[in-house]
């Protein structure tokens, strides 16, 4: 048929009244906006919280369902209906029909019956469709013998089954659907009577026989003896473990598979695939996959169709129907997937369980249909192969359905079995796509959905089929919880969706239409409705109980916008499930279900995913159950809905029930008992309203609950849950003797802990104001000394009288060395006071002597020893780590004996020292704690427990009374857990140096956080229902230590932040674990200290990016004032302020003043809290930053957890000078290197800054711009202050050591070298208007060596692109040095000087860019036929440059040039006397003579002059490779136009900005500056550079910071190319300030002689032997004897005194071609390096040669280049002596559990991640980084380690120098691998033999560490020793991955050479061998 007579096969139409219901959803969405408006407008100011809460919560619900409105419009907005025409498709392509594969999955036989899975199969094997051309496939993931035994029946069935269907024309084709509906026929027709009765007893007899064998379970033997297919379940253990199971029951190709009729019969194929228990089967998804794949083997039908068991085959048309859609000449290409509806033949009148799905399947699809594409529903629906398969759309290819349908299998059946088999096994998918890119997705339990998501996202369009005869009728759930279950999974799958990368809003992004992706959103959200809903169904009756209003009064207007949504949303949505074909109660019905599954199935749904996604719940998939017993089935006949199960979800919806009953009830007695029952019908109407229609939705519930009595009932235990809503507390009296009192207090080291504060400690609680015989006193030593023991001797005998004397004076403190320290002598009118003081003072001065010089001996003397048994168990003790339990009771409080010197008793006092092993973990104080707990428990077992720590001594002898007050009150106590005090300290100075008070913590009543296993003891205790209470008296309860030293406090905060974060990123979490057990506020208060550490990140930012930026002229903040512009010469002429600063001084001045008065509120000092802000400053930059990353080091498994004590004592000038505030500096340490630097790199900021202002002419301009900026960082300059003082100017022991000074100002001057870049800015504007006439001439030179590695098509390019610069073309002379003497080349540059005639007027008329012809017509597209002039001009020029490319090409390949070309032109005469390209006479020929008057273009225009160059070269002369050619160019362009600019470009480098000459000038050409500057160098950028740069050769970084930093410093590095020089500086003058150029003079210069005659005079400048006993190459022109002969040039012009300016405009100038293979990159670099190391070991080094003539900067900046070869060396180490170490058990780094492993993780980490920030920030990718960092490493173990040998052999002379020419083309193969970012290894070389050597080292060593750690006992051992250094293995091993794939995987021409494997093997394993032994 031809295009013009076209007939679609299927029409669309789109849905009637779409007009109408657009402007329904309008008037809806004006109705919510008034509803938003309400809800904001009239908030409850004045109300309670729980009022406005209730508010907040209903709005946040209404915002929900709004937005979910607008997600189903979406869906509705423009649906359409599909029509196919299958006469049209039988009569133009019924010979093309396709095969059809039906695939059909069945899982279970006991919830699948066999027989019903029969009857699907049946009615789809009788399609109306050629039998040859039907595969049916059944998957049987239960691998079932009953389910095997009814496909064996089915497939006998279906030889009388199919011709009856066809000749009757039956419909429904399932055997049972067809003999339940139809009659039987009409005696008028005898022979259908009698067939039709014969059919039917027939399938009832299969039937039962089918049936009574699946209830007996076990098929009989002479039925299994029948098929060889049951023998296959003799090796079958369960259905979750056995071997594939696959038969072919009906071989379509097999003449004998006949119905009776001796028509074919489809193939029908039955598989149970392989499943083990160690591999997980992905539910249907892997049947699905399974099947595909075995299909693909037996029939491979383009079209599959899926089904599930339960759905049967409704319409014998619907394969027709489908194939109109894929066979549609035109659009059918591009369907993907045909889906059907899912529709259910056991609905009920009514629909019961709203199960139908009308307006979906009638609206809802057919939109998404109109907005791409249906999604798939996983069942009914016709899939294109290899859409299915993962193929992509290809707009241009076309399916041949004749090719498709040729294909034959040629194997047997029973090879076929065993064959496909494989396929279907549990290991076939491992390493493959499967799952992922190829066939049904996994790991969702709607994996339907992503799968079609994935296909639209594929570029696929699908289709939404409704015929008006359903295609399918399966089986719907018949009980309300099957109905719920199955809606759990649905929602359940849909959110892990959403929350997951395939998101329709993220994986669809720019893939599919944004209407569908919304579309999906509706699906996928269900879930989420629960939280709305369950909101708006129980909170407005909670608040109706409790007199809250939540809606308008029904006399106020702003009540219609809700009745008006409510009503019209409900009215539409009947009208359109009335227009559905829906009845009334059917609506109703639906609506109940729409609420039932949002508070239940969607409910459970959403906290299952989000458990899910918190790794506590595991996907599973739940199968609905297609049968019901007989009762339930007449109960779902009878439309009663079946409650006759428990489940928690009849729980929720009968709570939810009778809770509106219960408001429903109280409101209407309300309403009739209240005395104006129409003011409360006002007030609470709506409320009331939506109580009733609550209720009376839920009549079923209460039915179910107090009236049905058959077994569909609710279950009574759910009618008492829901009924008990309020419970009665029954408490206990409070005994009111006072409780028993155990105080516990720990130590842990007598060195750091002294015993003798140990002891203050003890006896200050030991004085309580308390019953003695109440208290007991356990002390913990974890350091199991016996000096701390002694200690505790002398305090129990000390005691005796202390005590006393305490309660005697009311002592306070009762800590005897607190109270003796701050306590004055007492007045002698108090002699016996005076006396006791006395004595008693003398009594501890003693015993304190006696403590502290027994622990300075650090040995109990043998006298002491003896006096108490205690002594002797030291003798069994190995040390603190490693003893038995000590545990002594110093005072035994029962004992009568022990008492006062009055007489009175003492407390109990008991020393322990718990068991310690070293194969024992302790546990830190919390083992101390538990100890105590348990020993206690034992001896007193007081209910109260205290614990202090041992320097935390009672401050207060009224603090257990204080809390008692707490715990024993009769109405609250009982649910108090503990009292916790605040943490004081005694020893702070007035201004608290390092704010170690915590003022505003303790005022402000938060709890104070303290180390980690406190924090989550106390939460657990808080989530277990106690309560606590935080108690801070007037006095304080308890002072102790703070740290007198900065590192010790700096420490102790560390341990505190990482505790907290570890328990933020734990299960402990508080929101996590508090979740519901204790209040919201509660968990949130928990969190501001949990993530202390996490503040380091953003402090550090703020403290260190800001000033830098300030360096960089970057503003991060708002100006001081607005600017406006009038003109260009008036800049500033109105100022107005900027309203934008206002927020950002606001909040903070705000802030700090807040907290100014917050901390002098709190009792503080200003000098106090300018110290604390100072040390939330130092904390956060220091402590929490190594807390942080210490956190997640222990989360990754690299650390394991220390306890670090916090030292209580200090020496005495250290104290002093904490005492003076001096901050105590004097130690090394990481922490303290940050502080510095940090410090130092703001004040060189500020200073920059400052010099700034001062200097800057407008300095107003630069305070308005960097105002805030600048003042931020004074602020912190302020704030370092004692840390400038400690490195510069102190001089006592507290100052910064000198290592931490050097490090801080190196560190400190790096990030400001780096961050010190500049960018260059060109005003070609400003230079037309101001220089225009002066423009200077311009010579261009370009230079090429070899006409097979540069091609002359391309150096023609080059050639044309500068030619055609936007410049006067008088003034342009361009040279070709062509190195290689090429005739080829000359005849290239004959047809370039021709065609420039057309190119230069086409390109500046139509401002043609880039103006290189190949790159220009490459790139561009035809312009548009609007303008036909250009149109015509463009097709004519674009033809005579590929006519002019195809004769160089074709001359090229000849290798010659035609004698009919060589007649042309006289220049070709030359080559007759060229021996070869190493020996000839100067060749130069001046082409195109600019000042001929004949020189124009065919507009008449002048053309540049035009020279070609070939100099004299003889082999006994050394020609200095470029830099020769370079020299000569300069001599010759001298003698014929000595412009006084030049511009070097190599041969592949072309001009891609035709402004590039006036860019340049700019600089040349300023009157202030321009005289200074030699040359203007741009950077090398390349075309033809792969997506991730897979060479890493785009120097993104250089060109962006390293450069421009090179240009801050003095100026950039010549690099060759790309390059505009000032020809006196290049010819050696040296720089002379007081010389000013002359435009006007440099451009009066002519010369007159003619062509020909400077043709002869200048060969002699381009002759080898002119040069001899001249300057040239040494002081004039380029410098020789280097191979990197640009960069010793650029650093001797430098030296004289010129500077240099890099230049990288927006439009790149020069574009090029980069290498294309590895070998070629690596040589190149290998050329760079070993240039650059010559330069570093010669006179030429810039720290030498350019001593005192360039800045120290700019030498230092050569450096990191000419040390490029260099790197080698420590590269090649650290690359292979760790791994081989690693074998060795050598360890070379920290373990992972100190701390010094710090600076190497942090080093190697904060690089990396900076450098990848910056390789962003340049605008690359992340596989561009990981690429560049793999190039790095391959260039430094291969390019720069051969060009430091080559160096060092040069050097000592038994090498020579040599010019290595980069190749600039590659052959198809090798361009193709490239494009597709395959790395070439396609060659042997030495290179690849050390890449390849270092990978497999690598390798090796790995396997062995993780071999070491998977075999060893105490792998966590290991993996502490080893870590480092195995993640540095394994990382090279990620680098080296495409050596690995090129060694062994690939088969391409680009994989290794097998000679290259072979070797790098065995070095590796010759290595390891070495190394090992």
């Amino acid at each position: 048929m031809g295009k013009n007579d076209y007939v679609p096969l299927f029409e669309t139409r789109p849905v009637k009244g779409r007009i109408l219901f657009r402007l329904f959803a309008a008037s809806i969405l004006v109705g919510i906006c008034f509803i938003f408006i309400y809800r904001v407008r009239f908030f409850p100011e004045m109300g309670g919280k729980v009022e406005k809460w209730s508010w907040i919560g209903l709005f946040l619900s209404e915002i929900w369902f709004s937005f979910y409105w607008f997600l189903t419009t979406v869906c509705r907005w423009n649906s359409v209906y599909r029509f196919p025409y299958k006469d049209r498709l039988s009569e133009r392509l019924d010979k093309e029909l396709p095969g059809i594969d039906i695939f059909v999955c069945t899982a279970d036989p006991l919830i699948e019956p066999p027989s019903m899975v029969m009857n699907t199969v049946l009615s789809v094997m009788a399609y109306d469709y050629p039998p040859d051309k039907l595969s049916i496939y059944l998957s049987d993931d239960g691998g079932s013998d009953l389910t095997f035994y009814a496909m064996l029946e089915a497939a006998t069935f279906s030889k009388k089954w199919l011709p009856f269907c066809k000749k009757f024309k039956v419909e429904p084709r399932s055997p049972e659907a067809y003999f339940r509906t139809a009659f039987e026929p009409h005696n008028a027709y005898p022979v259908m009577v009698k067939e039709w009765l014969s059919v039917k007893k027939l399938y009832e007899d299969m039937r039962m026989r089918i049936e009574t064998t699946t209830k007996l379970n076990k098929i009989p033997e002479d039925l299994r003896k029948q098929h060889k297919g049951f023998r296959e379940w003799d090796f079958v253990s369960s259905k979750r473990d056995h071997q594939t199971v696959l038969q072919i029951l009906i071989d379509g190709r097999d003449p004998n598979a006949v119905d009776i009729e001796g028509k074919p019969l489809p193939t029908l194929v039955y598989l149970a695939r392989e499943k083990r228990p160690q591999y997980h089967h992905h539910f249907k998804a892997g049947a699905m996959n399974a099947l595909i794949r075995v299909s693909s083997r037996i029939s491979n039908g383009p079209i599959i169709l899926n089904l599930d068991c339960d759905m049967y085959s409704n319409n014998s048309e619907s394969i027709k129907y489908s194939l109109c859609i894929f066979m549609d000449e035109e659009k059918g290409d591009e369907i993907a997937y045909v889906q059907y509806p899912q529709n259910f033949d056991n609905l009920t009148k009514n629909e019961i369980y709203g199960s139908s799905y009308r307006v979906i399947q009638k609206l809802e699809l057919s939109g998404l249909d109109a907005n791409g594409g249906p999604c798939y529903i996983g069942t009914g629906c016709f899939h294109r192969r290899e859409a299915l398969c993962g193929k992509k759309y290809d707009k241009d290819c076309k399916v041949d359905w004749k090719r498709l349908n040729n294909r034959k299998v040629k194997e047997s059946a029973s090879i076929l079995e065993e064959t496909c088999k494989v396929l279907a096994s549990c290991t076939f998918e491992q390493n493959t796509l499967w799952g992922k890119e190829m066939g049904l997705k996994y790991g969702c339990p709607v994996e339907d959905i992503i799968t079609g998501l994935s296909i639209q996202c594929r570029g696929w369009k699908s289709i939404y089929l409704n015929p008006e005869r359903e295609g399918f009728l399966g089986v719907a759930p018949a009980t309300l919880l099957q109905n719920l279950v199955q809606h759990k999974r649905w929602s359940e799958g849909h959110l892990q969706i959403f929350l997951s990368r395939y998101c329709s809003l993220l994986y669809g992004h720019k893939k599919i239409s944004l209407k569908l992706q919304l579309a999906y959103c509706a699906y996928n959200t269900w879930a989420a409705n629960c939280l709305a809903t369950l909101y708006y169904v129980a909170v407005p009756c909670l608040c109706l109980l409790k007199d809250i209003s939540l809606f308008p009064k029904t006399s106020n207007p702003w009540v219609l916008p809700f009745a008006y949504v409510a009503f019209a949303h409900r009215a539409y949505s009947l009208g359109e499930f009335l227009w559905c074909e829906g009845t009334f109660g059917g609506w109703c019905n639906d609506q109940r279900m729409w609420m039932f599954k949002r508070t239940t199935s969607y409910f459970f749904a959403f906290f299952d995913t989000i458990l899910k996604l918190l790794g506590y719940s595991q996907a599973a998939f739940i199968i609905t159950a297609k049968i019901a017993d007989d009762d339930v089935s007449k109960r779902y006949e009878q439309e009663l809905i079946e409650f006759g199960t428990t489940s928690p979800m009849f729980d929720i919806l009968a709570t939810l029930a009778m809770l509106n009953l219960f408001s429903s009830v109280g409101a209407i007695k309300k309403v009739i008992l209240d005395a104006d029952h129409s003011k409360v019908l006002d007030l609470f109407g709506l409320q009331i309203l939506l109580c009733l229609l609550l209720v009376t939705i839920n009549l079923p519930v209460y039915q179910a609950l107090f009236f049905r009595k058959d077994n569909g009932r609710m279950p009574s235990s759910v009618t008492y849950k829901s009924e008990a809503i309020y419970s009665e507390l029954i408490g206990n009296t409070l005994e009111k003797e006072s409780p028993g009192i155990d105080i516990f207090v720990c130590t842990a080291d007598p060195l750091i802990e002294p015993p003798s504060m140990v002891m203050n400690t003890v006896l200050s609680v030991m004085a309580y104001d308390y019953p003695p015989d109440k208290l007991s006193i356990y002390l913990s030593d974890d350091g199991g000394s016996d000096l701390t023991f002694y200690a505790m001797l002398e305090a129990a005998t000390f005691s005796k009288k202390w005590l006393p004397f305490c309660k005697k004076f009311k002592v306070e403190p009762r800590s005897p060395e607190a109270y003796f320290r701050t306590a004055f002598e007492p007045h002698n009118d108090y002699p016996v006071m005076v006396k006791e003081w006395l004595s008693i003072k003398k009594l501890y001065e003693v015993m304190r002597m006696r403590i502290e010089t027994t622990t300075k001996l650090n040995k109990i003397p043998e006298d002491i020893s003896k006096q108490h048994k205690g002594f002797r168990e030291w003798d069994f003790v190995s040390s603190k780590r490693d003893h038995q339990t000590i545990l002594q009771i110093l005072i035994d409080g029962r004992d009568p004996n022990a008492v006062d010197i009055e007489g009175k008793p003492l407390p109990t006092l008991v020393y322990l020292a718990r068991e310690k092993r070293p194969q024992y973990h302790h546990h830190f104080k919390a083992g101390a704690m538990n100890a105590l707990i348990r020993v206690s428990s034992r001896i007193s077992n007081g209910p109260i427990i205290l614990n202090v720590d041992c320097d935390m001594y009672s401050n207060d002898s009224e603090s257990i009374k204080y809390s008692l007050c707490i715990f024993m009150d009769e109405e609250k106590g009982e649910e108090i857990a503990y009292v916790q005090y605040p943490q004081n300290f005694d020893n702070l100075t007035r201004n608290e140096i390092y704010g170690s008070s915590y003022r505003v913590i303790r005022k402000m009543g938060l709890k104070y956080g303290c180390p980690a296993e406190d924090i989550i003891t106390g939460l657990r205790i808080q989530c277990r229902g106690w309560k606590s209470i935080y108690l801070n008296p007037e006095r304080e309860g308890f002072l102790g230590v703070a740290p007198k030293t900065l590192l010790q406090t700096l420490v102790q905060h560390k341990r505190w932040s990482e505790g907290h974060l570890q328990i933020f990123l734990s299960r402990y979490c508080s929101l996590l674990y508090g979740h519901k057990k204790i209040p919201l506020k509660l968990q949130l208060a928990y969190c501001p200290y949990n993530a202390w550490a996490a503040n380091c990140l953003a402090t550090l930012y703020y403290v260190a990016v800001p000033c830098l930026c300030l360096l960089k002229d970057i503003s991060l903040f708002p100006k001081f004032v607005s600017l406006h512009m009038t003109d260009y010469k008036t800049i500033f002429v109105n100022q107005t302020s900027n309203p934008w600063v206002l927020p950002f001084a606001y909040v903070a001045f705000a802030h700090r003043a807040y907290g100014l008065g917050e901390f002098l509120w709190c009792e503080g000092t200003f000098g106090g809290w300018c110290n604390d802000q100072r040390m939330w400053m130092f904390k956060r930059t220091t402590s929490y930053f190594f807390a942080f990353f210490d956190t997640i080091l222990k989360l990754l498994g690299y650390t394991q957890a220390a306890f670090v004590i916090t030292a209580k004592i200090a020496d005495d000038d250290v104290s002093k000078r904490y005492e003076q505030e001096l901050i105590e500096f004097g130690a090394t340490s990481p922490m303290f290197d940050i502080l510095a630097t940090l410090a130092m790199l703001n004040l060189f900021s500020s200073v920059g800054a400052i010099k700034k202002v001062i200097q800057d002419a407008d300095r107003s301009k630069v305070l308005d711009l960097f105002g805030l900026q600048i003042l931020l960082c004074l602020l912190l300059v302020t704030i370092n202050l004692p840390v400038y003082q400690a490195l510069f100017f102190r001089r006592d022991n507290g100052r910064m050591p000198s290592s931490v000074t050097y490090k801080s100002v190196i560190f400190a001057l790096l990030a400001f070298c780096r961050w010190n870049s500049v960018y260059r800015f060109p005003y070609k504007d400003r230079l037309t208007q101001r220089l225009e006439k002066e423009l200077p001439g311009i010579d261009i030179f370009v230079c090429t060596a070899d006409p097979l590695i540069e091609p002359p098509s391309m150096v023609m390019n080059t050639v044309l692109s500068v030619m055609a610069y936007d410049y006067p073309p008088d003034k342009l002379s361009i040279y070709l040095s062509d190195d290689g003497g090429s005739d080829l080349t000359f005849y290239a540059m004959l047809e370039a000087a021709t065609f420039s005639k057309k190119w230069l007027p086409f390109c500046k008329k139509f401002k043609v860019e880039p103006r290189s012809p190949e790159a220009y017509f490459r790139t561009a597209f035809e312009p548009h036929n609007d303008y036909p002039v250009m149109v015509k001009e463009w097709l004519s020029v674009k033809k005579l440059y590929e006519d002019m490319r195809m004769r160089i090409e074709t001359t090229t390949k000849l290798n010659r040039i035609p004698e009919d070309i060589r007649k042309q032109h006289k220049g070709f005469r030359e080559w007759d006397f060229v021996s070869s390209k190493r020996d000839h006479q100067t060749i130069l020929q001046i082409l195109i003579d600019g000042r001929d008057p004949n020189a124009v273009d065919i507009e008449g225009k002048p053309l540049p002059n035009l020279v070609y160059l070939a100099r004299e070269k003889r082999p006994q002369y050394h020609h200095h490779f470029k830099a020769g050619a370079m020299n000569a160019l300069i001599r010759v362009s001298s003698r014929i136009t000595n412009s006084p600019i030049i511009l070097n470009v190599d041969c592949d480098m072309y001009s891609n900005n035709s402004e590039s000459i006036k860019d340049s000038l700019c600089f040349f050409m300023d009157e202030e500056n321009g005289d200074e500057i030699a040359y203007v160098q741009y950077p090398q950028n390349f075309e033809n550079l792969t997506k991730n740069e897979i060479y890493g050769a785009s120097f993104r970084v250089s060109k962006k910071f390293e450069f421009p930093g090179l240009d801050a410093n003095g100026g950039p590095c010549y690099i060759g190319t790309g390059c505009f020089h000032r020809r006196e500086a290049l010819c050696g003058k040296k720089y002379d300030k007081d010389c000013k150029v002359d435009w006007k003079r440099l451009n009066n210069r002519k010369v007159k002689e003619s062509a020909s005659s400077l043709e002869e005079t200048c060969k002699v400048l381009a002759s080898c032997t002119f040069e001899q006993n001249t300057l040239w190459g040494k002081e004039m022109g380029l410098k020789y004897g280097c191979p990197v002969e640009d960069i010793i040039t650029g650093l001797s012009i430098q030296c004289r005194g010129w500077k240099s300016i890099f230049l990288n405009p927006e439009r790149d100038g020069f574009l090029g071609v980069a290498p294309t293979t590895l070998l070629q990159n690596l040589v190149q670099h290998k050329r760079w390096s070993e240039g650059h190391l010559q330069i570093f070991l010669s006179r030429y080094c810039s720290l030498l040669y350019g001593h005192k003539k360039i800045p120290l900067k700019l030498q230092l900046a050569y450096c990191p280049y000419n040390t490029w070869a260099a790197n080698c060396l420590a590269t090649l180490y650290y690359v292979a002596v760790p791994c081989l170490c690693l074998l060795k058990d050598i360890s070379l780094f920290p373990k992972t559990s100190i701390p010094w492993v710090l600076p190497f993780v942090y080093v190697a980490f904060a690089h990396r991640a900076y450098s990848l920030g910056e390789f962003l920030w340049c605008e690359g990718t992340f596989v561009g980084w990981c690429n560049d960092q793999r190039m790095w490493m391959f260039k430094r173990t291969t390019s720069y380690f051969f060009a430091f040998f080559d160096t060092i052999l040069k050097l000592f002379g038994y090498s020579q120098a040599a010019f290595v020419i980069t190749a600039k083309i590659a052959d198809g193969d090798v361009s193709k691998r490239y494009e597709q970012e395959l790395i070439e290894f396609g060659a042997t070389s030495p290179m690849f033999d050390i890449l390849a050597t270092l990978a497999m080292l690598n390798l090796f060593s790995s396997v062995g560490a993780i071999k070491k750690v998977i075999l060893d006992a105490d792998h966590s051992k290991v993996l502490d020793l080893f870590g480092l250094q195995i993640l540095l293995c394994l990382l090279l091993v990620t680098i080296n991955l495409p050596v690995y794939q090129a060694l062994f995987f690939r088969k391409d021409n680009g994989r290794m050479p097998t000679s290259v494997t072979y070797k790098s093997v065995i070095f590796a394993l010759l290595a390891c061998t070495l190394a090992m032994y």
